[in-house]
């Protein structure tokens, strides 16, 4: 790829992951699925660890379709499907019509998966700049956060306007992120494959994960944090609720949110260059599993602080998390063993969002909030210690 082709791309790249989800529906998501859905929070704990679950088969042979047959028709793909998504919540009115738009931005996003970061990764790397990846990655990732800091307050205000505006005023955005995806440059070594090959490769790429322990671990880890912090987003609303917050700042809230995840997406090279790798690891776990058992522990207006320090988290780990497993990734493979990566994060992410919804009917709120808390705390513990037993000369 030539310099100038890689700068299109970066550009392109980043308009994409800008617009690629919805831009409004954040801060009241979950409130409209079970108010205009009509589902209780124990049953969209279920309905995700289904769908999820049967996104793993799609996450693992959508890319490496998308490593020999072409990565823009897979991303072009995803993008429609997500569209059409977005359209369906829209109009959703029963829990039958939330489980098929659920369905459908759940392939999108599966197709899209580790796909779309290929067109940048492969560039980067050819003209020897991956070192600039967690600096790119981290800019998008902040622009990205601003923008949706910025549509938050309106959020919660067109939500008490009328509850469907902010799913409606979601769908340009997608569809701007489709029409992008047009544009994207692959690389010239794509080529059509027979499914033999794509089978084979898939096959190199399972076992390559199979026998590369710190792969393995990287994997584990990444799951843990992003799994807790999903369990822990789904909750958001249910809380606020809880405290008796008006829907109407909601939006507020996620401001704020976001402005942190902004500015911790946006300094995450400089801190990947200042502290170790183990340091950020414990960082990681600890912002995540303390603050989920004091919002448990001191149920009130002011506990939602705690939050902040979860989307602290939020804007650092995905261009560390990116930076870490690319470096022991090889191009011809890559887009399939990240899509590995995610479908090993779907099957752990199925079955905690049962399970979670389980201790949610069984339980109170926030007696399920400190149970998290204490799950994430002791598998982080583990972590590090693996991580100290796999990573010596880190």
């Amino acid at each position: 790829m030539t310099k100038k082709s890689l700068e299109r791309n970066i550009k392109l790249y980043g308009w994409f992951q800008i617009m690629r989800e919805p831009l409004f529906w954040g801060p009241i998501l979950i409130t409209y699925i079970t108010n205009i859905g009509k589902m209780t929070l124990p049953e969209m704990y279920f309905m995700e660890s289904i769908v999820v679950f049967g996104m793993i088969f799609v996450e693992i042979y959508s890319s490496a379709w998308a490593d020999l047959l072409g990565r823009k028709k897979t991303v072009v793909l995803g993008s429609f499907l997500t569209l059409i998504s977005i359209i369906l919540f829209s109009l959703a009115s029963s829990p039958m019509l939330i489980w098929v738009a659920n369905i459908f931005i759940m392939i999108g996003f599966a197709i899209i998966s580790g796909t779309d970061e290929a067109f940048l990764v492969d560039g980067l790397k050819e003209n020897g700049r991956f070192d600039e990846f967690t600096r790119i990655n981290g800019r998008i990732m902040s622009r990205r956060f601003i923008l949706i800091a910025i549509t938050s307050i309106l959020s919660g205000y067109l939500y008490n306007i009328n509850p469907r505006l902010p799913m409606f005023l979601s769908i340009p955005g997608v569809l701007v992120s489709l029409l992008i995806a047009f544009f994207f440059e692959e690389s010239k070594r794509m080529q059509k494959a027979s499914h033999k090959e794509h089978f084979e490769l898939m096959k190199i790429s399972v076992l390559f994960v199979a026998n590369h322990k710190k792969v393995k671990w990287i994997i584990g880890y990444i799951a843990l944090i992003t799994v807790a912090s999903k369990l822990w987003f789904f909750t958001y609303n249910p809380y606020f609720e809880l405290v008796e917050i008006d829907p109407k700042y909601f939006g507020w809230i996620f401001f704020v949110l976001n402005i942190v995840a902004w500015i911790s997406s946006k300094y995450a090279y400089k801190v990947e260059q200042k502290m170790s790798e183990l340091a950020v690891i414990i960082i990681l776990i600890a912002l995540i599993g303390i603050p989920l058992i004091l919002m448990g522990t001191f149920v009130s207006y002011l506990a939602i602080g705690f939050i902040f320090l979860e989307n602290f988290t939020r804007g650092f780990r995905e261009p560390f998390f990116s930076s870490f497993i690319n470096k022991h990734l090889d191009s011809k493979n890559r887009a399939t063993v990240l899509s590995i990566k995610a479908a090993a994060r779907a099957f752990i992410h199925s079955i905690c969002l049962f399970l979670f919804g389980l201790v949610l009917a069984r339980w109170q709120l926030f007696e399920s909030l400190q149970v998290l808390g204490i799950v994430v705390l002791a598998l982080g513990v583990i972590s590090v210690w693996k991580y100290k037993k796999l990573f010596k000369n880190n």
